[in-house]
């Protein structure tokens, strides 16, 4: 990894790592199981053979493995992809506590309709930490899906985060967000 995609990184852990903590009270922590991140992306491991499988759940849309995703487009000063995933029982999960129901079982609607607000103050708290405080940023509206995401450009960096035992997987898609100079003092400071 590029000395600018680790600042990259940092800085959108940094991010992600304020908005959980300002809307829902959680703690971020970085993950690099590669067991669980096999199992979040639809893995299953065979006992037999001892390799990760597809799980027959991910790409029908049902099972345990179902996810939703938000897209987020950057366009100015940088342009670029931010992604967001995680499972349907913690974007249902989230959408309780950002629409403070006490409901049992948030529609699918509803879920997007947070997994959107989610990634736009995830990218808000991101371009705050890329650019100087007094430059402007532009982006477009957030895309929101149910199942697996894809991408048709290579991402330049995918993280993964624990968020109490649930797995929360971001992904920067996008070549000239990867040479965006990174110079912003707050990313140079500290560690997630």
């Amino acid at each position: 990894m590029s000395e600018n995609v680790e600042l990259l990184e940092r800085s959108l852990l940094r991010a992600l790592s304020h908005t959980m903590e300002e809307i829902a009270f959680e703690q971020v922590e970085k993950i690099a199981d590669s067991e669980r991140i096999d199992v979040f992306n639809g893995k299953l491991l065979n006992p037999e053979s001892g390799y990760f499988t597809d799980s027959p759940g991910t790409d029908s849309g049902s099972g345990e493995n179902e996810k939703f995703w938000a897209e987020l487009g950057l366009k100015a000063p940088l342009s670029g992809i931010i992604v967001v995933e995680v499972s349907k029982g913690y974007a249902s999960a989230l959408c309780k506590v950002l629409y403070g129901m006490g409901m049992e079982n948030p529609h699918d609607d509803m879920i997007r309709d947070s997994m959107a607000e989610l990634l736009n103050t995830i990218g808000g708290c991101f371009m705050k930490e890329l650019i100087p405080p007094e430059q402007e940023y532009e982006w477009g509206f957030p895309v929101t899906g149910k199942g697996r995401y894809e991408t048709l450009d290579e991402p330049i960096l995918e993280t993964y985060c624990d968020i109490n035992g649930d797995i929360l997987k971001m992904t920067i898609v996008g070549k000239d967000i990867s040479d965006y100079r990174v110079d912003h003092p707050s990313i140079q400071e500290g560690e997630l």
